[in-house]
């Protein structure tokens, strides 16, 4: 937990959040930088199945180093489709693309009309592109979300290059709804890229049990 986390979820006290940045923790004088190092990795990735925006970030996962996550570039296409989105990740990452984790909107499970090929959906599209290898939570709560999200951020594992422009002033714009714990999305434009962070470090260092039962793995 974080300081706010260890307030409300072990103190038991009451934290107002409403109307207050979601991801409270970060701060680009910390955590926006202009490098990030040149070492080999494990490529995740967050995807957002939208027509407008398909967003997602690229990250460099380093597990010895002291900060393990380094966001490397992200993704933001308008009036795109699913197959355009994994064409452009491909190109982004190289060699052993196929390799890469992805952590995928839950509801990409379903058809969407940003893939609607004959119900196909979203992550059935990506896994016969080439990408095997995705993992998402199929019960979850904001609340332990963003309780991960804030903590992971907190402990200073996590960088982004200023490539990763959107991803950015998502982390810095989004509020919490006025009396709950949910994400406002009244913007179209924002949450996108901040849903898909909260997604993958909940399901890589969840923090919180007690109030969601969490399910992950392929999506068949």
């Amino acid at each position: 937990y974080d300081e706010q986390g260890v307030q409300q979820y072990v103190g038991g006290r009451w934290v107002p959040v409403g109307g207050k940045a979601a991801l409270y923790q970060f701060d680009r004088r910390i955590h926006r930088v202009e490098e990030v190092p040149e070492l080999p990795g494990e490529d995740w990735i967050h995807v957002d199945f939208n027509v407008y925006p398909m967003a997602a970030t690229l990250y460099r996962f380093l597990p010895t180093h002291p900060i393990p996550l380094w966001g490397v570039d992200e993704v933001n296409l308008h009036g795109a489709d699913t197959e355009q989105l994994c064409k452009v990740l491909a190109d982004k990452l190289g060699m052993g693309w196929r390799k890469a984790k992805i952590f995928p909107d839950a509801y990409g499970g379903r058809q969407r009309h940003s893939s609607a090929k004959g119900g196909v959906t979203d992550l059935q599209i990506m896994e016969e592109f080439g990408f095997s290898n995705l993992k998402y939570e199929l019960n979850y709560s904001v609340r332990d979300q963003m309780n991960a999200a804030n903590a992971f951020v907190h402990k200073g594992y996590v960088r982004w290059h200023r490539r990763c422009e959107e991803t950015i002033r998502d982390l810095e714009r989004v509020k919490l709804k006025v009396g709950s714990h949910e994400l406002d999305k009244s913007d179209p434009m924002r949450t996108h890229w901040l849903d898909g962070f909260k997604n993958m470090i909940h399901c890589e260092y969840p923090v919180v049990k007690s109030y969601s039962t969490a399910t992950s793995g392929r999506y068949r």
